[in-house]
């Protein structure tokens, strides 16, 4: 990863905020077939008035001191159907734009191996969404994807891109922008996808699943670079306005398939007290992870996570974990579907393959998925409702072992609308 010395910038407060000339519209989401830009893009879908949504009013200012722009949109654009939620987010030190949840359905006719059927979601942040000016320079960003593909077939595909850049003075044209990948700089290296990791620099490359690998995740770090360009004199501007652009390309191949996943973008500015320790010396470069923040804030989950142990043999893998819901939640693995996904690795457990037991106490799973031996079993606590246990095992894959200088690793379990993510040094028994 790159870094970039950047010093800290003290934000305007809120009475310089009121003399800022905030539009009266914000994000906007679109929803295009087959792409939202470029040569073969729909240029008449914004008249339809079905794929285009912008929310109105400016970002609402929370307790927590976050600015947030939230907007969800209907998916139902020729034939397709399900449902998106984006939400722009800025606080003192970081910009976020987030697809959470998200589900998008194919068509019920016409989507095959030759013709998919593909659709982009993209969003963009206006200048209301994030109101706090930024300075010119190096910033670290992450971006992250995890979640599955529903249906039969093989073949369906996704990718996500992610963009940055500053705002000229008009606060409407951005002055560059710069797409989130392994190949910082300028020219081609500003193309391509960003998620999954491998793609980056490939303006074509793209996750597909196959018969036993429906679900996916994945995580980049890279610094963006934010230009703010010149002002009227032709002297380079030291702060501007921050524009965020994300994008999904989905393209599912069989008929009445889906996809469901949260995605987020963010750029963050360095931690204060590593920045200041980094300063006084080179060699201490920030240790704090953007992705990892991102993987624990950005996705907000509606359950806590704790997983007690991971531990990892030659060609299989166990775990124990407490799942602690919402008040007014609950869990239903015998009629919703489970995901599971411990670094690289995800599976789904499809809704109906789970034994209901001890009227909804107890939920057991002994079976195949995806090729792999997989026992489960969800236990609810006895005396808090909220809390189930978790035990899962899984023979038949060989998870890798973690890099000695970063051990940790990503654990997300999710059971319908209610998922939880937690970070684990795993024992490796090999």
């Amino acid at each position: 990863m790159r870094w970039q010395k950047s010093g800290l910038f003290l934000y305007m407060g809120l009475v310089g905020l009121a003399a800022l000339p905030l539009s009266a519209h914000a994000l906007v989401v679109r929803l295009c077939i087959p792409v939202c830009e470029g040569p073969t893009a729909d240029q008449n879908a914004p008249q339809e008035g079905l794929n285009q949504f912008t929310s109105v009013g400016g970002p609402i200012l929370g307790t927590d001191g976050v600015y947030r722009t939230t907007l969800t949109a209907p998916v139902t654009y020729s034939r397709f159907t399900g449902s998106v939620s984006v939400t722009a987010e800025q606080s003192g030190t970081l910009q976020r734009i987030t697809f959470s949840p998200a589900v998008v359905t194919a068509p019920s006719s016409g989507c095959s191996l030759a013709t998919p059927c593909r659709i982009e979601l993209m969003a963009t942040s206006q200048a209301v969404d994030f109101p706090l000016p930024k300075p010119a320079g190096g910033f670290p960003a992450g971006a992250f994807m995890s979640g599955s593909f529903g249906g039969t077939g093989n073949g369906d595909t996704i990718s996500a891109t992610g963009e940055s850049g500053g705002l000229m003075p008009d606060q409407v044209t951005p002055v560059s922008s710069e797409v989130i990948n392994l190949t910082p700089g300028t020219g081609t290296a500003n193309v391509g996808a960003t998620l999954p990791k491998e793609c980056t620099g490939s303006p074509t490359c793209k996750f597909t699943s196959g018969a036993f690998k429906r679900g996916f995740q994945s995580d980049l770090t890279e610094t963006i670079q934010q230009d703010c360009g010149v002002n009227g004199d032709g002297i380079p501007l030291a702060t501007c306005l921050t524009r965020l652009k994300t994008k999904l390309t989905i393209e599912l191949k069989t008929n009445n398939n889906a996809v469901r996943l949260p995605y987020s973008y963010e750029k963050q500015n360095i931690d204060p007290k590593e920045e200041a320790a980094w300063l006084a010396d080179p060699r201490k470069v920030p240790t704090k992870i953007p992705t990892k923040e991102l993987i624990k804030t950005a996705i907000v989950p509606l359950s806590d996570l704790d997983v007690g142990q991971l531990l990892i043999a030659r060609d299989n893998f166990a775990l124990t974990a407490k799942m602690k819901i919402g008040t007014n939640g609950s869990i239903n693995p015998a009629a919703e579907e489970t995901y599971l996904s411990i670094g690289s690795f995800s599976m789904l457990i499809l809704a109906n393959k789970f034994k209901r037991l001890l009227d909804g106490k107890l939920f057991t799973f002994l079976g195949k998925v995806d090729g792999l031996d997989v026992a489960a079993t969800f236990v609810r606590d006895a005396r808090d409702p909220t809390l189930w246990g978790i035990v899962l095992g899984v023979h038949g894959v060989a998870l890798p072992q973690p890099a000695p200088s970063d051990p940790q690793v990503a654990v997300k379990i999710g059971v319908g609308n209610d998922s939880g993510t937690d970070f684990v040094t795993p024992k490796v028994l090999r």
